[in-house]
């Protein structure tokens, strides 16, 4: 269950708004200030104009290994929005999108594009052509089609500073952003090694990392410590677009066009590219499990004024799992899903009827005390306190898939798989 973002304390049963749970504000805070989190990025976005990439404008992002492809319309050919950073308008490939190398400082940046630098449809939300076979906007989840279907949206859609994210990378990147950062799609690490790496019994996650510690890669030991960072100014939310004239429906899910509930989705518009889309996790869960589709995210998140988030969480079929290995650093505590997700041993769920949205498996990244991403943000100030807890009056093992081989954990090895 999910608390209401505002709250700093909650009780264990309503999960309501209260401070009469034993601990006080007044006391928790030990005599110290309360750590705050840093207001804006635009440190990043200047760090980005002075040796990494700065788009402008709504920009997809897909992370392959050492290399990223870009697509952003409203970044002009000059200036250049980095040294051999991808430049799409200078290929020629504005609305198709170019391949080249990861920054050289590590950082990638999306400002809001400017009113002269806006071309109409570069929302990649935005159906009304160039980036899709055109429907018209019909199944746009841009204003004023569709209000409130995302995160973050505003009356300028096709200027907004938002990174569309997906991909699998090599290498250490942040990617920070002056509206949102939109998760369209499976963000995996290349060079985790891992002892399970060579377990191929399990039928859930294959021997990710996501169930595991990545083990700390030394000098010569040919893997990198691959570290992403995700900064938002406002939201970093999980993609799960809806069919605008009946808000219940969520999309087909990513190259799986017949698995949308409503029969009359056009089958011109290619709802299978991203992010019109509903990401799905093959091979991790099968198409015909009865709820679909984990989304894997190994990334540190950091949502500045706002939250890490599910779009439409009750749209649609039952989700599976937000299976998360980093951190999450958020100023309020976003809706991802509800209830219980009930699973069998393997992780598969058994019911398509007992919850909401998705269910969580998010895993600390130890190496994380080690290395950071590029020019990650700093808090303001270096003392800890009490800023947000709640009671529970026992502990309950989670039902879905155990870090079971997790050796050196704990809490792991008290909780058996169920």
């Amino acid at each position: 269950m999910s608390s209401p973002a505002s709250c700093l304390y909650t009780d264990s049963g309503t999960y309501s708004c209260s401070n009469a749970v034993g601990i006080s504000s007044a006391s928790s805070t030990d005599a110290n200030a309360v750590e705050q989190s840093p207001v804006d990025n635009t440190a990043l976005q200047t760090i980005a104009a002075a040796g990494g990439c700065l788009y402008q404008g709504p920009t997809q992002i897909t992370l392959v290994g050492n290399q990223m492809n870009v697509i952003s319309p409203d970044t002009p050919a000059s200036p250049s929005p980095g040294t051999n950073c991808p430049n799409p308008a200078a290929s020629g490939s504005t609305w198709t999108g170019t391949t080249g190398a990861l920054p050289a400082n590590g950082v990638v940046f999306v400002q809001t594009a400017s009113s002269a630098n806006k071309q109409t449809g570069a929302n990649p939300f935005d159906d009304s052509g160039k980036l899709y076979p055109s429907d018209g906007g019909q199944y746009a989840q841009t204003l004023p089609s569709c209000s409130g279907c995302y995160y973050g949206q505003t009356a300028s859609p096709d200027q907004e500073g938002d990174a569309f994210v997906k991909g699998h990378l090599s290498g250490l990147l942040t990617i920070g952003s002056s509206n949102n950062v939109v998760i369209d799609g499976n963000l995996t690490y290349d060079d985790c090694v891992h002892w399970v790496a060579t377990n191929p019994s399990d039928p859930v996650f294959g021997g990710s990392q996501q169930e595991s510690a990545c083990q700390y890669n030394t000098a010569g030991s040919g893997h990198i410590n691959d570290v992403l960072g995700l900064v938002a100014q406002q939201f970093v939310e999980i993609n799960h677009p809806i069919d605008p004239a009946n808000t219940g429906d969520s999309f087909p899910f990513c190259g799986n066009a017949g698995s949308v509930g409503k029969a009359t989705i056009s089958p011109t518009m290619g709802l299978e590219a991203a992010p019109m889309c509903t990401p799905d996790n093959n091979p991790y869960v099968s198409q015909n499990d009865v709820t679909q589709g984990n989304i894997v995210i190994d990334a540190s998140i950091l949502a500045l004024n706002q939250s890490f988030v599910a779009n439409n969480k009750t749209a649609g079929p039952n989700m599976d799992q937000v299976v998360l290995y980093g951190s999450i650093q958020q100023e309020a505590r976003g809706g991802i899903g509800g209830n219980t997700l009930t699973a069998d041993a393997n992780g598969v769920p058994t019911s398509s009827a007992n919850h909401t949205g998705y269910g969580k498996f998010y895993t600390w990244d130890p190496r994380l005390a080690l290395v950071s991403p590029p020019s990650y943000l700093n808090p303001t100030d270096g003392s800890y306190a009490l800023a947000s807890s709640y009671v529970i009056s026992s502990t309950t093992c989670p039902s879905w898939h155990q870090p079971t081989g997790y050796y050196s954990n704990g809490a792991a090895l008290a909780c058996t798989a169920p």
